[in-house]
């Protein structure tokens, strides 16, 4: 067999096997998503910074319902 013609055991397992292309595929997608997410900054809170935005709520009077939907659309 000439060693243009080999086949490896991956490629006719994608081109024949409906499990192994449905792993290969989702194993496709996370390592999407882990690429995404890795190339995401750390979101990196301290205690000073709580306790920091804390005091600018309360002596600003900004409610908390409206810093909890500030939190979530920034963290989306």
């Amino acid at each position: 067999m000439a060693a243009s013609a080999q086949r490896y055991p991956r490629d006719i397992l994608l081109e024949t096997d409906a499990e192994y292309q449905r792993l290969a595929e989702q194993h496709s997608k996370y390592e999407a998503e882990l690429l995404k997410l890795s190339a995401t900054p750390y979101l990196v809170i301290t205690v000073r910074g709580l306790l920091r935005a804390k005091r600018e709520r309360h002596c600003c009077g900004i409610a908390e319902v409206a810093f909890v939907n500030c939190e979530v659309l920034n963290s989306t």
